[in-house]
C-alpha cells in the first residue's frame, strides 16, 4: 500500500520534470550503445576461436603428402583430408602414425591468429575454447545476481561505473593474455562484469520513465544488438588477428568512461531507502537539464497533489500527508492508515520481502519467464555460436544470422505499439 502511493507520488515528481526529456535521451543513448557491443563480448569467440584447417608439421625434408595419413578423398586430388592429428612415424614404410609431436601447420585461407592457432588448441585441446565460452557464459549468470543485488543495496550509478571500468580493465587485458588460462580466466571475468552495466543501467532508463512510455522505450535499446553482430561480422571480417579485433571491440567501452560519470542515481532508490534530501536534488537537476521550473520543491507539489487526492469522495486512506522542512529540503514519505471498514476484511500489508517473489502467481510468472528466456537462449546461442560450423563463409553465415534478427526484434516493438 505504502509503496503503491509511493511509486504514484514518484511518478508525478518525474512528470513535473519531464516525462521525456534530455536526460530520458541521454540514458536511452547510453542503452543503446550498451546494448550494441553485448554481442561483441558474447558471440566473439565465433571468430577469434574458430579452428583453421590444419595438420601435424613434418620431419625435416619431407612434405605432407608424404607425411600425414590421408582420412578422405583420393590421393593426389583437390577433395583430398590428411588427418588433422596424426603423421607417420616413418614416412618411408607409413605404417605406424604418432601424434603432432612437433606441433601444427594452420591454413590461414578463412581465419587468421585466433586463440587456437596462437595455442595449439586442437586435438586433445579441441574443447578448451567452448570450456572458455561456457565460463564466460556462467560469470555473466552470477554476474547478474550479484549486481542486481548490490544495486539494490548500493545503489545503481556505482553499480553501472565499476561494472564498466572493471569490465574495460578485463577487455584490454585480454590483449595482453601470456596463456590460454589467464585468458580463459580474465575472459570469465569480462563476462561477469557486463550485465552489471547494461542491465542495470537498462533498469536505471526504466525507473526514470513513466508507466505509459516503459514499455515501447525499453523494447528499443535490444534492438541495436542485432546491428552489433552486424558490426562483428564486418570487424571480424576485416581484422584477422585476435588481438588486434579486441583492441577494436574495446574502443567503445573505452569512450563510454568519459561519460558514464553523468548519470545520476536513481531517485526511486533514494526514495526507497528514505533518502529524500538526495532524491530532491536530483529531480531540480533532472529539471534544469530539461528546461524546467526549479524554484519550488518537486516532491513537495508532488505530495499536495497526494494530499489532495486522498481527501477525495473515496476515502480509502483516511490520512496521508508529506512533512517538509525548508531549511534542509527533507521531507517524510507517505503515512497512511487503513480504514476501520477495511481492517474488519483484511490484515495491514507489511513490507514486501523476497519470501513474496516464491509465493503465487509471482512464482508462476517467474518461471514461466525463466523457461521462456532459458529456452531462447538454448536457441539462440546453440545457432549463433555455430555458424561457422555450416556450409559456406562463417563470416557472411553470421552476418545473415544477425539480420535475420532484425524482424524478429521489430516483432514485439509493433506489439506493444498496438
Amino acid at each position: 500500500m505504502e509503496s503503491s502511493i509511493q511509486s504514484r507520488t514518484i511518478d508525478g515528481a518525474l512528470k513535473l520534470v519531464g516525462d521525456f526529456g534530455r536526460l530520458h535521451i541521454g540514458l536511452l543513448l547510453i542503452n543503446v550503445v550498451f546494448q550494441f557491443i553485448v554481442p561483441w563480448m558474447t558471440q566473439v569467440l565465433t571468430f577469434t576461436g574458430a579452428t583453421s584447417e590444419h595438420y601435424c608439421k613434418t620431419k625435416e625434408g619431407f612434405n605432407r603428402s608424404s607425411s600425414i595419413p590421408i582420412v578422405g578423398g583420393i590421393h593426389n586430388r583437390e577433395d583430398v583430408v590428411y588427418s588433422s592429428c596424426e603423421r607417420y612415424t616413418d614416412p618411408y614404410y607409413k605404417n605406424d602414425t604418432e601424434a603432432c609431436l612437433d606441433g601444427w601447420v594452420y591454413s590461414d585461407d578463412v581465419y587468421g591468429e585466433t586463440l587456437v592457432t596462437e595455442w595449439d588448441l586442437v586435438c586433445s585441446r579441441e574443447g578448451l575454447t567452448d570450456i572458455s565460452q561456457s565460463l564466460m557464459m556462467l560469470g555473466g549468470a552470477v554476474g547478474s545476481v550479484v549486481a542486481g543485488t548490490l544495486a539494490g543495496h548500493i545503489g545503481r550509478r556505482p553499480v553501472i561505473i565499476g561494472s564498466l571500468i572493471i569490465y574495460v580493465i578485463c577487455g584490454c587485458s585480454l590483449i595482453f593474455s601470456p596463456n590460454f588460462a589467464v585468458f580463459t580466466l580474465l575472459f570469465t571475468l569480462y563476462g561477469a562484469t557486463e550485465p552489471g552495466f547494461w542491465s542495470i543501467c537498462h533498469i536505471l532508463l526504466m525507473e526514470y520513465l513513466l508507466p505509459d512510455r516503459r514499455a515501447l522505450i525499453s523494447s528499443w535499446p535490444p534492438l541495436f544488438q542485432s546491428f552489433g553482430a552486424v558490426a562483428l561480422s564486418f570487424l571480424a571480417f576485416h581484422i584477422r588477428d585476435w588481438r588486434y579485433l579486441q583492441v577494436a571491440l574495446m574502443i567503445p567501452p573505452v569512450l563510454m568512461l568519459s561519460v558514464i560519470w553523468l548519470i545520476p542515481e536513481s531517485v526511486r532508490w533514494h526514495v526507497s531507502r528514505n533518502d529524500l534530501v538526495k532524491a530532491e536534488k536530483i529531480l531540480q537537476r533532472i529539471a534544469s537539464i530539461n528546461k524546467k521550473d526549479t524554484s519550488n520543491q518537486i516532491l513537495k507539489q508532488t505530495s499536495i497533489d497526494r494530499v489532495a487526492d486522498t481527501s477525495a469522495p473515496d476515502d480509502s486512506y483516511t490520512n496521508a500527508a508529506f512533512f517538509i522542512e525548508d531549511k534542509v529540503s527533507e521531507i517524510h514519505t507517505v503515512s497512511a492508515e487503513v480504514s476501520e471498514k477495511r481492517k474488519d476484511k483484511t490484515e495491514e500489508e507489511g513490507k514486501p520481502t523476497f519470501v513474496d517473489l516464491l509465493r503465487p502467481p509471482v512464482l508462476f510468472i517467474t518461471l514461466a519467464v525463466c523457461f521462456i528466456r532459458t529456452t531462447y537462449s538454448l536457441v539462440y546461442f546453440g545457432f549463433v555460436l555455430n555458424t561457422g560450423n555450416l556450409a559456406g563463409d562463417p563470416y557472411l553465415n553470421f552476418l545473415i544470422g544477425a539480420l535475420l534478427e532484425i524482424p524478429g526484434r521489430l516483432f514485439p516493438i509493433a506489439l506493444v505499439k498496438r
